[in-house]
């Protein structure tokens, strides 16, 4: 395992999110594809903002939380782990339920709902980019269907999943009365059945076409467990390298805005928006690294849809390139 230091790269209260940075390479192609890509990771999170994590987690206290770390030359998956005692990390995960006991998943106190919205894109620049936009307009889609056949909010959070899709977050705080969360447990439900059966209603709505979009049959309903884990916004997906990213949040600006800005556009319009975001957030972002790492100087400024498609590509290969 390459040599390490350690520093915090997001935190509240003094920081609680510590990552182990090599010292030394592993982007140049020296070692195996694990410690390349944990030094990948490294460099992007160590300019991640202090608490960028945070901003998006509520309660993390209560949370179970997972994370791939390098040992050895390979990734391995460890779960079960407090808010504090996550370090060492290139993917992070954490739970989509609160839990008075978080390893244990006892007494949950909260859920988020969430809908995972994943499908199968082209693997050509341009197709890539033209069907996600097209993925996202009909997430959009579904989010206006919710508030309209059940009531609910606009959603706290929409984000790039890292690979192929994307995440529709509704924080507790903001469903828990449309949800009747009170009254169902009031009733004795089995916390559990609960929350695979409010999940599960909503995915049979999308499906039977009774909730418009036309995503229904890519909404993913494993998600409605109570142990089910949640890529954490901010984290880098292993396999694309590319991180998950917010493309919408309540507290950064209208929803009514955002809508017209997807439904508006062409599908090529908004995949390159997506993507141009995922190469910048925040601040310099993917970028900085790709030309730190991999030395490649991606030019995100391009206006034309054109150009973008062949900046996206030159991106597509230089991330093949580094997984092998």
């Amino acid at each position: 395992m390459v040599p390490v230091r350690s520093t915090v790269v997001s935190g509240s209260r003094g920081g609680w999110v510590k990552l182990l940075i090599p010292r030394s390479g592993g982007g140049d192609g020296r070692g195996g594809f694990a410690v390349r890509v944990a030094a990948f990771a490294a460099e992007f999170y160590s300019r991640l903002p202090e608490g960028v994590f945070r901003e998006f987690v509520r309660e993390p206290e209560r949370r179970e939380w997972a994370f791939t770390v390098e040992r050895g030359g390979d990734l391995v998956f460890v779960r079960k782990r407090r808010w504090d005692e996550v370090e060492g990390f290139v993917e992070l995960y954490h739970s989509v339920g609160r839990f008075e006991e978080p390893t244990r998943w006892e007494g949950l106190t909260g859920w988020d709902l969430v809908l995972d919205v994943d499908a199968e894109l082209p693997e050509d620049a341009e197709g890539f980019l033209r069907e996600l936009g097209e993925l996202l307009r009909g997430v959009v889609r579904v989010c206006e269907e919710l508030r309209r056949v059940v009531g609910l909010p606009a959603p706290d959070v929409i984000n790039f999943s890292g690979s192929k899709g994307f995440h529709v977050r509704y924080f507790f705080e903001s469903i828990r009365n449309r949800l009747r969360w009170g009254e169902h447990l009031g009733r004795g439900l089995d916390v559990e059945e609960l929350v695979r059966g409010l999940g599960r209603g909503l995915v049979w709505l999308a499906e039977e076409g009774f909730i418009g979009g036309g995503v229904g049959e890519l909404l993913d309903e494993s998600m409605y467990e109570l142990k089910r884990l949640i890529r954490c916004v901010g984290s880098l997906n292993a396999k694309s390298l590319l991180p998950a990213v917010p493309v919408w949040c309540k507290w950064e600006g209208s929803w009514r805005e955002f809508r017209e800005r997807v439904l508006d556009g062409s599908g090529l319009e908004v995949g390159c928006w997506v993507v141009r975001r995922v190469l910048t957030w925040p601040g310099g972002g993917l970028v900085e690294v790709l030309d730190r790492v991999l030395g490649l100087e991606v030019d995100v400024g391009v206006r034309g849809l054109e150009e973008f498609v062949g900046v996206w590509e030159e991106v597509q290969e230089a991330l093949g390139e580094m997984k092998g």
